[in-house]
C-alpha cells in the first residue's frame, strides 16, 4: 500500500490519496507545458469515469507537479494562475508543491508521468514521458488486474 498523500486542489479542498481506496487511480501527474503528453490515454480514462468508471471502480487524478514553486508569494501566484487554467478546462487538479509524489511514490517528476494505483493504494503502473500504444496497453492491462477484469472486458476506451 502506498503512503497516504493530501495535496490541495483548484477547487480549494484538500485531497488525499485515500479518499480513492477501494478503487483504482490513474494519476497524470505533469509539469508546465506537458498537459497535453498523454491527452489520447487521459480522454481515454475520462470516457472511462463517465461511462460509470467500471462499476464506480475506477478513479482519475491529475495533479499539476509544482515542486520548488512553493514559497512565499510564489505559491499564491502559481496557485491563481493553475485554478484559472483548470477552470477553463472545466477540471480540478490536484497541486504538489513539494514533489510529494516523487518523494513518497517514485513518480518521475518534471514531465507527464502516469501512474496506476491499484484498490490498496500499490502503485502498480509507472511510465514517464509521450506513452505510445504499447505503453497505453501495458496501462489497461494493468487496470484489468487490478480490477480483476481481463483487458478484453474493459469498456472500449478508444
Amino acid at each position: 500500500m502506498s503512503p497516504d498523500i493530501q495535496l490541495d486542489t483548484t477547487q480549494g479542498r484538500p485531497v488525499r490519496l485515500s479518499d480513492h481506496r477501494g478503487k483504482a487511480l490513474a494519476i497524470f501527474y505533469e509539469a508546465k507545458g506537458h498537459h497535453d503528453d498523454n491527452a489520447a490515454l487521459k480522454d481515454a480514462c475520462a470516457r472511462l469515469v463517465e461511462r460509470g468508471g467500471l462499476d464506480g471502480r475506477f478513479d482519475v487524478l491529475g495533479v499539476a507537479d509544482l515542486d520548488g514553486l512553493g514559497f512565499g508569494p510564489v505559491k499564491a501566484m502559481v496557485k491563481r494562475a493553475v485554478t484559472a487554467v483548470a477552470k477553463g478546462y472545466g477540471v480540478s487538479l490536484a497541486m504538489d508543491f513539494a514533489g510529494a509524489l516523487e518523494a513518497r511514490l517514485g513518480l518521475a517528476g518534471g514531465g507527464s508521468t502516469v501512474a496506476l494505483l491499484d484498490p490498496s493504494g500499490a502503485v502498480v503502473f509507472n511510465r514517464s514521458g509521450r506513452l505510445d500504444a504499447r505503453d497505453a496497453d501495458d496501462f489497461f492491462a494493468a487496470l484489468g488486474d487490478a480490477l480483476g477484469r481481463r483487458r478484453d472486458s474493459l469498456p472500449n476506451a478508444a
